[in-house]
């Protein structure tokens, strides 16, 4: 639609013969323009699969911004004392994310390593979790499956809505 708006615009521009003629044109550009930015801005949907499973597999992540608000996809991510993800970042991209049109695989462990909170993710179709900390995900409302790996260390499992 917005490419079709363009063409029209540059063959009336072809056939302007007048200054107000290219002071409409100039208005719809700007208009059109406009309606560019708004749909760029808006873009907030990932498609293909995350991995996160190294710094620099999570810088990539990061980079997408809000993109990741929307993944339609699956979504894998391990951290790990070997991969040594920085938690503070790693929390970052998560909290990004709402809805995940794929499987959700979340594994964490090893000394120190502290688990990251889903406190946004509304929707995800299955959900599979194996983490040495208490598990939550308070704003989850939809989910076909929810795997929770036994482990000594998970004291909790909430799953509210």
């Amino acid at each position: 639609a917005l490419a079709a708006e363009v063409d029209a615009l540059t063959a009336a521009l072809a056939n302007a013969a007048t200054a107000a003629e290219v002071a409409a044109l100039q208005t719809a550009l700007t208009t059109a323009q406009a309606d560019l930015t708004e749909l760029l801005a808006a873009n907030n949907v990932y498609t293909g699969n995350l991995t996160i499973n190294t710094a620099s597999t999570l810088t990539a992540a990061e980079a997408l911004g809000n993109k990741l608000s929307i993944i339609n996809g699956n979504v894998t991510i391990t951290q790990n004392a070997a991969n040594d993800l920085n938690a503070t970042t790693l929390q970052s991209v998560v909290d990004k994310m709402v809805t995940i049109t794929g499987t959700m695989t979340y594994t964490q462990s090893g000394t120190g390593v502290t688990a990251v909170d889903f406190t946004n993710l509304t929707g995800v179709t299955d959900l599979k979790v194996d983490q040495e900390a208490p598990v939550s995900f308070p704003a989850l409302v939809s989910a076909a499956n929810v795997t929770v790996a036994s482990n000594s260390k998970v004291t909790s499992v909430s799953l509210p809505k």
